[in-house]
């Protein structure tokens, strides 16, 4: 089967849905995977902070502001959306009420984005075999709310015991999984990757697909600089250190999800021009810089480090040899000032990540 995860900031308007048909062109059964759509998470977050706070007129403004978006892209689902925001207005009005928001009540409105964008995606494809899986049958998390570690033999288990034709085009909302009350529990904001990667593991496929608004990934931010160079291969190691650390398109637990069953996963845009493979085969020991709070510059050698220090004599940083990596505090080097002074000396430029 091929597993399949689309990022719902894709789905912004009509000429990325004409792209998102050839899915279901395949006749080979898939399952995809779909995040709530642009920005819809974000907003879900602040209206149910502002029905915490009694404010049910700004409330109801971003309602019908993400009701509108959703009706004018998916105009054919206008009941299935009129519907779903009367649920979510009822649940904010409860709120209201009580003028209080817990992680369990915040779990069930965050919910509503990722549900409502694969419930859409799978009615307009309705006639191309399509079959709505509820993760909240099966994918069982562990711990609190907002943080739900999913459980994958128990999450297995459930999952075979389901009446699943995996026949079909499976249409499946990320972000969210059951805790053991049968709770809608979320795995933390950017975990639809994550459960990609854990249906991948339960119906034993091999690969995951992850289609983002970026060609692969780049040795720059293409939201920060227009010099980048495209990254073909990663290795799990990497990817893994880079997720530790924090990079969003990479959360800890999905790599080593996939690092321990062999998956291979590959990020691309929706035209599939070009890719980026994190694989057993993939080999990587190039530059990684990643930007938080501080600045993260992981496979670093000696003789980077020297470089480093004989042109920023007054740097602040701490050097772990182990992983090669080191943490810049000082204001300076900038991130610029970095891509200056190792670029200049390659041949051939490494990859240099931010993630801001």
């Amino acid at each position: 089967m091929k597993i399949y995860k689309l990022g719902g900031i894709l789905i912004k308007d009509e000429e990325n849905l004409k792209a998102i048909d050839d899915f279901f062109q395949d006749s080979q059964p898939s399952c995809i995977v779909i995040s709530a759509f642009a920005k819809t998470s974000n907003k879900l977050k602040n209206v149910a902070e502002l029905a915490s706070k009694n404010n049910l007129e700004h409330t109801f403004e971003i309602c019908n502001e993400l009701k509108d978006f959703h009706l004018e892209l998916f105009p054919d689902q206008k009941q299935l959306i009129v519907d779903t925001f009367i649920e979510l207005e009822t649940l904010l009005k409860s709120i209201s009420l009580i003028k209080e928001l817990n992680n369990r009540t915040l779990d069930r409105v965050l919910s509503f984005g990722d549900i409502l964008a694969a419930k859409i995606i799978c009615d307009k494809y309705s006639n191309h075999n399509t079959y709505y899986l509820d993760p909240t049958n099966f994918l069982y998390c562990d711990g609190d709310f907002g943080f739900g570690n999913p459980n994958v033999d128990l999450s297995r288990k459930l999952f075979s015991e389901l009446d699943v034709d995996l026949s079909k085009h499976l249409i499946m909302p990320g972000f969210i999984g059951r805790n053991k009350d049968s709770q809608v529990i979320t795995m933390g904001f950017e975990s639809s990757n994550l459960s990609a990667i854990i249906i991948a593991i339960i119906t034993e496929s091999s690969q995951v697909e992850i289609i983002t608004n970026v060609d692969g990934i780049k040795t720059v931010d293409p939201e920060v600089s227009s010099k980048f160079v495209h990254l073909e291969y990663m290795s799990y190691n990497d990817a893994k250190i880079a997720g530790k650390i924090g990079m969003k398109l990479l959360p800890e637990k999905m790599i080593q999800l996939a690092y321990e069953n062999n998956i291979t996963v590959v990020f691309r845009g929706l035209n599939n021009n070009l890719k980026t493979l994190i694989s057993p085969e993939s080999k990587s020991s190039n530059k990684l810089i990643i930007q938080k709070n501080e600045l993260y510059v992981l496979n670093i050698n000696q003789e980077d480090l020297n470089l480093l220090i004989d042109n920023y004599p007054e740097i602040d940083f701490r050097y772990s040899s182990p992983h090669k990596y080191l943490i810049v505090y000082s204001s300076k080097p900038t991130l610029d000032n970095l891509a200056e002074l190792f670029f200049s000396n390659w041949e051939k430029p490494q990859w240099f990540i931010t993630d801001s």
